[in-house]
């Protein structure tokens, strides 16, 4: 096993992710300002290809060849989280944490995320009514409530594209109150939003407009809403509401009782759209497949999962966890003895540099490591399952050992992720997911 994951730790993809890692986690902390990092990076360029060249004379200089090419990683991870950082424009925090309400008149940015009593959308905004039109740039992560005070109030339906003018309050997340508490900065970040926005009753939000969201916009928000209502003609409400929050991530028909008894059972991270789903239904395709061509299996596999993204509009985690099954199958495929750990990292590598927040979200985290997983533990806990059965019965019960070992390898790095977040894990919930995971899939 050391040599194993000593094999693991010196491919190059995965040393150049831990290196860009690092950068990213010292920006987050130190808060450098990317044109103080920019010069460094510029000089480090030539001296690494001119240190390469030297190096095919006088090996001697090799380890400063990698020293300099590991400093550069970790520069580059700095200055994009610095980029990143320093690109969310700030026109809108001048008008944050004010007592009084104001109008603000933006674009709905995805498809909204339905409850029993609110909607949560991202608004791109484009003018505060302050008391003139102020034209501003930036994204808040806006709640739509009904009154509290009034039972009869109503939300009007918004979609994806929907130029709205909504009277409400804006404000900075709260800091973490206490060692390993919610940071609400991270989460907003992860969100791609500067601010929240808080609308308190149905008449404070208008429809004024409309913008067209494109075609992959129109075609996921009529899968959604064909499945929705395919949904609620066919099951009770209780069932509909737990097949909506599967399928689509929308949580709000479900009855506060039913939400606890998963929480209670340490598997409400069924009901969160994830990476982790992803990845299941991933491999739940590629691996019965496995008498197929390999490029067969993984077309078939990668259709399917591009599908469910789709239904579930293109939400970040799934499609983030869908750029890099993308890129490791098709590496894969292009180099069939490259190391599907070696192509795991190049994704996660490019992903870190498109967007290098990601990397505080949970959600980039399960993605990674669920497929890491079962890339590292699948196969060999398939075998130790099947070795308890008799030679005669075990191609019998492959299909069944198989499952059974996707669902362990997936969560064996998930789990201890979603301890930390939530700061505990039910025994029973252990016991609970090996059940609930492959049952959900089938």
């Amino acid at each position: 096993m050391r040599h194993s994951w000593r094999r693991i730790a010196l491919l190059p993809a995965v040393r150049m992710l831990l290196f860009i890692i690092a950068g990213i986690l010292l920006q987050w902390h130190l808060s450098l300002r990317s044109e103080d990092i920019a010069l460094p990076t510029i000089l480090l360029l030539p001296g690494v290809f001119v240190l390469h060249l030297l190096t095919r004379r006088r090996r001697t200089l090799q380890i400063l060849r990698d020293t300099t090419l590991l400093l550069l990683l970790v520069i580059t991870g700095i200055l994009r989280t610095a980029v990143a950082l320093e690109s969310r424009p700030a026109d809108l925090l001048v008008f944050a944490d004010k007592k009084e309400k104001l109008d603000l008149i933006g674009v709905v940015a995805e498809h909204p995320r339905e409850y029993a009593d609110r909607r949560r959308f991202r608004l791109d905004c484009r003018f505060v009514m302050s008391p003139d039109s102020i034209p501003v740039r930036g994204t808040v992560l806006a709640t739509y409530r009904r009154s509290a005070w009034d039972a009869a109030d109503t939300l009007i339906p918004i979609r994806l594209g929907d130029v709205v003018k909504l009277h409400g309050r804006l404000r900075t997340p709260l800091t973490p109150r206490n060692p390993g508490g919610f940071d609400a900065r991270r989460w907003l970040v992860t969100e791609g939003s500067v601010l929240l926005c808080s609308v308190s009753k149905g008449e404070d939000l208008e429809i004024v407009g409309q913008e067209d969201p494109g075609l992959p916009g129109r075609v996921t928000g009529i899968l959604r809403r064909v499945m929705r209502e395919s949904i609620n003609a066919q099951y009770a409400s209780e069932h509909a509401g737990i097949l909506t929050g599967l399928l689509l991530g929308d949580r709000g028909m479900i009855e506060d009782t039913v939400l606890n008894d998963f929480r209670r059972t340490g598997i409400m991270h069924i009901l969160a759209v994830s990476g982790l789903h992803a990845g299941i239904i991933l491999m739940m395709v590629f691996m019965p497949l496995e008498r197929l061509p390999f490029a067969a299996r993984a077309l078939s596999a990668l259709t399917v999962l591009w599908l469910f993204a789709a239904v579930t509009g293109f939400a970040p985690p799934v499609t983030r966890a869908s750029i890099m099954a993308t890129i490791v199958l098709v590496g894969i495929l292009l180099q069939r003895d490259s190391q599907p750990i070696n192509a795991l990292a190049a994704a996660g590598t490019g992903i870190l540099l498109a967007d290098p927040l990601a990397l505080f979200g949970l959600s980039f985290l399960l993605s990674f490591g669920a497929v890491l997983g079962i890339l590292l533990f699948q196969q060999r806990v398939q075998t130790a399952l099947l070795r308890v059965f008799p030679r005669m019965w075990r191609p019998k019960l492959q299909p069944a050992a198989a499952l059974l070992s996707l669902t362990l390898s997936a969560q064996a790095l998930t789990l201890p992720l979603l301890a930390q977040e939530f700061g505990q894990v039910s025994p029973s919930g252990l016991l609970a997911n090996l059940v609930a995971v492959p049952l959900v899939f089938l």
